[in-house]
């Protein structure tokens, strides 16, 4: 006698009848990548800058064709410390909101955004600067503490398609440190955005993942 039919098919029934597993959401370690850790064993002393800043009214770009699929603000902080006589490691992260918008291609490029997407994001990046650092009395900003409030003044209807935006209150960050000159090299980017159900998008160096949409 085949037993072992009818237990066959009870398991299958089981099967067929369990839910599917669902797929976790993308996931980044951001902190673990732009730590001081990252800059420490070349490190000439403390940091030269340690500040923060307050974004307002900036874009951050997807891979649609409208290339801008959010307005965000944030709080940025920046940490440089010199590792040779005219190179530096710097540090930023970023920790803010976005708010879709509206009729715009979602960042992973599945579909026009209703504009009700919004959520918080987390990031930022690890880069090298070759350049001469300005005298600590000409810099542009502060060189610790809270550098104030900027607003980019980002426009989204005539930076749609358009690389880099309009954002006429967008300074030269790295200018007010730095000669003109200087380059920048990213070793490391990355950024996770949380949109509830519209679900979470990751963009880094590594690659991306996932999306921000509401179906």
């Amino acid at each position: 006698m085949n037993v072992w039919k009818p237990a066959a098919a009870a398991a299958l029934a089981m099967a067929f009848a369990l839910p599917a597993m669902a797929t976790p959401p993308p996931y980044l370690n951001w902190g673990k990548r732009i730590s001081n850790d990252d800059c420490a064993p070349d490190a000439n002393g403390p940091p030269v800058i340690n500040i923060k800043r307050q974004v307002l009214n900036s874009l951050d770009s997807g891979f649609g064709s409208d290339i801008w699929w959010a307005m965000e603000d944030y709080r940025q902080s920046l940490t440089v410390f010199r590792v040779g006589a005219d190179t530096f490691c710097l540090l930023s992260s970023f920790q803010g909101r976005f708010n879709g918008l509206a009729g715009y291609d979602s960042p992973a490029d599945n579909g026009p955004m209703s504009g009700d997407e919004s959520g918080p994001f987390q990031g930022g990046y690890h880069a090298v600067v070759e350049g001469e650092l300005k005298p600590r009395g000409e810099f542009g900003m502060p060189a610790r503490g809270f550098a104030g409030t900027f607003d980019f003044e980002c426009d989204a209807q005539a930076s749609q398609g358009t690389f880099p935006p309009v954002c006429p209150g967008h300074p030269d960050f790295l200018g007010q440190y730095f000669e003109p000159g200087y380059s920048l090299q990213y070793q490391w980017w990355g950024w996770i955005y949380r949109g509830g159900r519209a679900g979470t998008f990751v963009n880094s160096s590594d690659g991306s993942d996932g999306d921000i949409l509401l179906q």
